[in-house]
């Protein structure tokens, strides 16, 4: 084909699978979403002073440091796990300190296996158009991409005495502990949420990005979770809290020599079923099996 192919990540044997790092991700970032918004709107000074104003205040520094290209997932991550912070760890009565990450915060306790491995020649070879301001803009990408309807199987498990270690460490944290062990308790719901509100948001990018007569295939059944490549930098992080102007900001900023002022995002990854219909990459369902 001449083309680069973005390759499924595979085991030892050469078998496709989906690595329980990235599913704790994606869900990871729908509990930090989840917090932040419930957050927002019942302590909207502290999320003014506290999230607002540290990421505008962050992205001045990135600028004056003349730093360009600065990743969006590592810009992301490093807010997430500033965030994290905020919960110690108490051990014997006394603060665990550990460098931060995402095995070292409050998702500790929470702890997600790879997927089985399926067949070497399960996967399908697609052709990923990418759309902007109503055209295809000639761009070829080929992927390697898991069927619809094939099923994995992962694990979740707990560590309920490790959760019940952690306090937080500033206002108003206190007053939501309950209210985020409970999110712990049906992590399928937290990103259920998210998914309903990325949703939301695409079906207006989809109107403004794709060209006239093209239409959006639906889904069959209806996702709560979505993992890999594709799908944009506000379902992989809390974008969608953030207003305009700082998505517009930050995205400038993983960019070079692109000055974007246009609604966020302009363009989107897609894979093109039939003349007149797409259907976005990515998206999935998890379920718990008794």
């Amino acid at each position: 084909m001449g083309e680069r192919i973005r390759t499924f990540v595979r085991d030892a044997y050469y078998r496709p699978y989906i690595p329980g790092s990235s599913i704790k991700g994606a869900i990871r970032t729908a509990f930090v979403y989840k917090i932040l918004k419930e957050i927002k709107v019942k302590s909207p000074q502290w999320y003014n002073d506290k999230i607002d104003r540290e990421i505008r205040s962050s992205l001045e520094n990135f600028r004056n440091k003349g730093e360009r290209r600065k990743k969006l997932r590592d810009f992301f991550g490093w807010f997430e796990d500033k965030l994290l912070r905020i919960f110690e760890l108490i051990l014997g009565g006394e603060a665990v300190n550990s460098r931060q990450s995402p095995h070292r915060d409050i998702f500790r306790c929470f702890r997600v296996s790879d997927t089985n491995s399926i067949d070497k020649d399960a996967l399908q070879l697609r052709e990923i158009k990418i759309f902007s301001r109503k055209r295809d803009v000639g761009i070829k990408i080929y992927a390697e991409v898991i069927p619809e309807k094939l099923e994995l199987e992962f694990s979740v498990t707990y560590d309920w005495g490790l959760l019940n270690s952690f306090r937080p460490t500033d206002e108003p944290f206190e007053n939501y502990m309950d209210f985020i062990k409970g999110l712990f308790e049906d992590p399928i719901k937290v990103t259920v949420e998210f998914t309903n509100d990325i949703l939301g948001h695409e079906k207006e990018v989809l109107g403004r990005i794709l060209p006239a007569g093209m239409s959006t295939l639906e889904f069959e059944e209806k996702p709560n979770l979505i993992i890999g490549y594709g799908g944009g930098y506000l379902s992989k992080t809390i974008g969608l809290l953030l207003d305009e102007t700082i998505r517009s900001e930050i995205l400038n900023l993983a960019t070079r020599n692109i000055n974007r002022t246009s609604p966020i995002p302009s363009s989107r990854k897609a894979i093109h079923m039939t003349d007149n219909a797409m259907t976005s990459i990515g998206w999935c369902k998890w379920e718990e099996v008794m």
